[in-house]
């Protein structure tokens, strides 16, 4: 019956798996990590083959390794007083890691430094 034809079935996002993965290593390469963050969240939520899924982790994991080398990229900005690129990288940073505490300090000292440097125009 009907139930049968049913219970085999496969979600149509099971079957683009290559398609996600695709996506997000686009946005990998163009260096919008916050992009390829989200379609990591969207696609563990539309996904059902833990296969997949652990796919999608690894790639959050690889997501979370080039944190470091931006956090590495936005302090050496700040240490340049180069404050915009920092908080360009940091706000990236925190979006997708909100408990990056040093990540969140840095933050909030480029926004200081920013506004201090804007106010003395």
């Amino acid at each position: 019956g009907a139930a049968a034809a049913g219970a085999g079935a496969v979600k149509p996002a099971d079957s683009a798996i290559d398609e996600i993965v695709a996506d997000i290593d686009e946005k990998l390469g163009a260096g919008d990590l916050f992009a390829a963050w989200e379609l990591c969240g969207s696609a563990l939520v539309s996904l059902n083959r833990p296969a997949d899924k652990a796919l999608i982790d690894t790639k959050k994991g690889l997501i979370q390794e080039k944190l470091k080398g931006l956090y590495k990229e936005a302090v050496t900005a700040y240490n340049a007083e180069n404050y915009q690129e920092a908080r360009i990288a940091l706000a990236v940073i925190v979006k997708i890691n909100p408990g990056y505490e040093q990540a969140q300090a840095y933050l909030d000292k480029s926004n200081n430094k920013i506004r201090a440097l804007e106010g003395s125009d």
